[in-house]
């Protein structure tokens, strides 16, 4: 079975779940597995090598015209069994492309945000009941975010009162405003901030800015 994932972004903010899903499903001997993705993603090395990757030029956009007809060509040429798609922009897009295809579309919903576009589709999965309520028809699965399990060795506790943040350096996390606030607290802590992102560097300055360098680590 050939199956393609389409996924119309280039950033690492949303390329944890999907691209660990692609990576899982390659290991799978029976299934060719390819990834279409724009030129350039930031999530490349992550991609196992068992798995076909196709990269467009094109400006990534639901309102640009090269772009269908680049995909088009790759789709047509490529004559997937099953195109599943991640987040709407991608949805919308293949959904688009579909009137002129015919393919068994499979899409996923990652978020309750808005996303009109999983309302028409005739197969929708979700990664959670929340998500799920957020689309306005019946013909929903969920199928969680698989985690693959960790063995983590016991450590001793910090001495000093320790906080750990994790998630991706984004500005939509703010970890900006986490940092501003504990500059407030006078008691001794350590703030140890796991994970990486673009704003790296806004944060390092703003740990020296605050004179908070021996209390606030970003550890990758």
């Amino acid at each position: 079975m050939r199956i393609c994932h389409y996924i119309a972004s280039t950033g690492l903010g949303r390329g944890e779940f999907y691209i660990d899903l692609v990576n899982e499903m390659a290991k799978d001997k029976s299934l060719s597995v390819s990834l279409i993705i724009p030129l350039n993603a930031k999530y490349l090395n992550r991609i196992s090598s068992d798995i076909k990757i196709i990269e467009y030029k094109s400006k990534d956009s639901r309102y640009n015209p090269f772009l269908f007809i680049e995909l088009l060509k790759i789709f047509t040429n490529n004559k997937f069994d099953i195109v599943h798609t991640h987040f709407a922009k991608a949805s919308e897009i293949f959904y688009k492309l579909n009137k002129i295809l015919k393919s068994t579309h499979i899409a996923t919903k990652h978020n309750p945000r808005k996303g009109k576009i999983f309302n028409k589709l005739k197969y929708v999965t979700a990664v959670s009941d929340d998500v799920k309520k957020s689309i306005k028809h019946d013909n929903v699965k969920i199928i969680y975010n698989g985690l693959t399990p960790i063995n983590l060795e016991e450590t001793n506790k910090n001495k000093v009162f320790t906080i750990r943040a994790i998630g991706r350096l984004d500005k939509i996390k703010g970890f900006d405003i986490l940092i501003k606030e504990l500059s407030k607290v006078k008691n001794e802590y350590i703030l140890e901030i796991v994970g990486d992102g673009d704003e790296r560097k806004n944060l390092e300055e703003l740990i020296k800015e605050s004179d908070l360098t021996t209390k606030i680590k970003l550890i990758g």
